[in-house]
């Protein structure tokens, strides 16, 4: 399942990132300027992996009566998708929202199997220090994380549990502007989520991500 749903998700960045290099201008539109800094809309996609570094265990996971008391479940890292909406608001300044959708985290320990599957909604600003062609960024947004808990047993609810909360998120990354209307981002990330199980669902991300620009 999970090579599946990796490959899904390359597929769809192939033929995104081969769609906006290939678009061509409509006769009579105005032509946009290359400046790669100028202001308006992007949207983007792109494949992403997550490094857990979760504080699970089975008491704050309402499974002690399955897993039995105080079992880490050592979850396994994830990978999933990106999509992006933004508005270059100024050279220095965008403002962006972000879904991340993460396949699941798998437990390689407790009996039986666990996992815990991840859903981001934040909306982040990007200060660009160097406003360019080659531009670094730093990011910093706010927003919600859905997690659910699920039990890989036919006799236990599926989702066990699930929980929204608030998650804040920091990271930075690099961005390139291919062609006039083509991009690439390379960029990392942590989300810090408070309260409810999100607190203990933290995880940094690393994401490549292709950006279409008018």
């Amino acid at each position: 399942m999970r090579m599946r749903a990796i490959s899904r998700v390359v597929l769809c960045v192939l033929w995104a990132s081969a769609a906006a290099a290939q678009t061509q201008e409509v006769p009579g539109e105005a032509e946009p300027t290359d400046d790669p800094t100028r202001i308006g809309f992007y949207a983007g996609l792109g494949a992403v992996y997550a490094f857990e570094n979760f504080s699970f265990d089975s008491d704050n996971l309402g499974l002690s009566g399955i897993l039995g008391p105080g079992v880490d479940p050592k979850y396994d890292d994830s990978a999933g998708a990106h999509l992006q909406l933004g508005y270059r608001v100024e050279p220095w300044l965008g403002i962006e929202f972000l879904y991340e959708f993460l396949e699941g985290f798998d437990s390689t320990a407790g009996i039986p199997e666990t996992e815990i599957d991840s859903h981001l909604f934040t909306l982040n600003a990007k200060w660009y220090p160097r406003p360019g062609r080659l531009e670094p960024y730093l990011l910093a947004g706010m927003g919600a994380h859905l997690v659910n808990s699920e039990v890989r047993d036919s006799a236990v609810k599926k989702p066990f549990e699930t929980d929204l909360g608030f998650v804040g998120r920091l990271g930075g990354g690099l961005a390139y502007q291919v062609t006039t209307h083509f991009g690439m981002e390379l960029e990392g990330s942590y989300q810090l989520g408070h309260g409810g199980m999100v607190q203990y669902a933290r995880y940094g991300t690393l994401a490549l991500h292709f950006i279409y620009r008018r």
